[in-house]
């Protein structure tokens, strides 16, 4: 079933096919890289809804974030294909997921 998203008022559709290989990428990538909660990355850049079967919105809000440094809250479980929640120490919202091939490991 193609999953849909209403973001801006436009109708953004992802393919299951492209789901299953973002839950793939995501799990290989935290093992690669022991990805873990309290895990620090660096947020590089910034991506569009759907994109490579990522299944969230990336926000006006998220854009502040590129270039920081923040720890892993979260590893959404449930719904890996939403990303990886980030703590962005906010008091009204914790945290925002972000996809994992915008991030990167801080050693």
């Amino acid at each position: 079933m193609i999953t849909q998203m209403v973001i801006d008022d436009e109708l953004v559709e992802i393919h299951p096919d492209a789901i299953a290989k973002y839950k793939a990428g995501q799990a290989t990538w935290m093992k690669q890289n022991k990805v873990e909660v309290g895990t620090k990355v660096k947020v590089t850049s910034v991506t569009k809804a759907g994109q490579d079967g990522w299944c969230n919105n990336f926000t006006e809000e998220m854009k502040k974030y590129v270039g920081a440094t923040l720890k892993v809250f979260g590893l959404n479980d449930k719904h890996p294909e939403r990303g990886l929640a980030l703590d962005t120490k906010k008091k009204e919202l914790i945290c925002y997921s972000f996809p994992y091939f915008v991030l990167e490991v801080i050693k």
